[in-house]
């Protein structure tokens, strides 16, 4: 890799919260001295805040989302504003407006460098790497021993091929032009959350998963505020989780027998099957 390639990275944040852009500069500051050969840059993007927009707006979009079938409830005024922000995002770079960069990262204001010495071979990596979109955050360290995959010979990521419903959150991830193209075409024809990746990303078989930066820690990102429909929803939610998780447990076996039918080198599947007796 040239020491040309440039990497940008766009962080949504709301244009009030001084003291998350003070943490990401800092952040960045540390990237920066630690990787030398390659040109980083962070801007920012003002993120919409959802109590700012109309009523009349707010109904919109959920009306959408009912036409859509998307009605199991109304959109928070937070989720709203976050869709709304990702979303403007995506439409810039499928506009070709960063051409100028090799690869285009967008992130949230509450992430921090994930504790390891791995960001110099991981960027060097996505420079190299041809998805068209990349995590590189977005899972608790909890949910992270749920996913289904395996490690890629350079040790770098991990190529995920779990089910669409564990990819959560949306806090950090690379997409080219070309995929935001799709997911501004799938956000429009079927409103939801910006992390709704089991419908952004159906089409995927596998995606590479960067561990790069964390996620949260005592405050959450200042983007998605709850908001009482929200709170009414997960009460009512919380009252079903058989059927969530029968669902959860049909989708972990569809993708166990996807799992052992991708693996084609005999190495991969013995690594794969001492993990699991590892476990055990």
């Amino acid at each position: 890799m040239s020491k040309s390639a440039k990497v940008l990275f766009i962080c949504i944040s709301l244009k009030q919260s001084i003291d998350r852009r003070k943490a990401i500069e800092l952040e960045f500051i540390k990237l920066r001295q630690a990787i030398s050969d390659i040109d980083i840059e962070l801007e920012f993007f003002d993120a919409i805040y959802g109590k700012d927009l109309t009523t009349e707006t707010l109904a919109l979009i959920n009306i959408a989302r009912e036409q859509a079938g998307q009605c199991k409830r109304p959109m928070s005024t937070g989720e709203i504003g976050c869709m709304l922000s990702h979303l403007f995002l995506w439409q810039r770079i499928s506009e070709q407006r960063y051409t100028a960069y090799d690869r285009v990262v967008i992130i949230e204001d509450d992430v921090y460098l994930a504790a390891h010495h791995q960001h110099t071979a991981q960027l060097h990596s996505m420079l190299n790497h041809p998805a068209e979109f990349i995590f590189l955050s977005g899972h608790s360290k909890k949910a992270r021993t749920r996913i289904l995959g395996y490690v890629s010979k350079d040790k770098t990521y991990f190529n995920m091929l779990g089910s669409r419903y564990q990819y959560t959150m949306a806090c950090a991830y690379s997409v080219t032009a070309n995929e935001a193209t799709k997911l501004v075409r799938k956000m429009l024809a079927k409103t939801t959350v910006a992390d709704d990746w089991k419908y952004l990303l159906s089409e995927k078989s596998e995606i590479p998963y960067y561990y790069f930066f964390e996620q949260g820690g005592e405050n959450d990102s200042t983007i998605d505020a709850s908001d009482q429909n929200r709170k009414d929803f997960l009460v009512q939610y919380k009252e079903n989780r058989f059927a969530k998780n029968a669902y959860k447990i049909w989708q972990d076996i569809q993708t166990r027998i996807a799992l052992i039918l991708s693996f084609r080198r005999k190495n991969i599947l013995i690594e794969y099957i001492n993990n699991i007796v590892k476990k055990l």
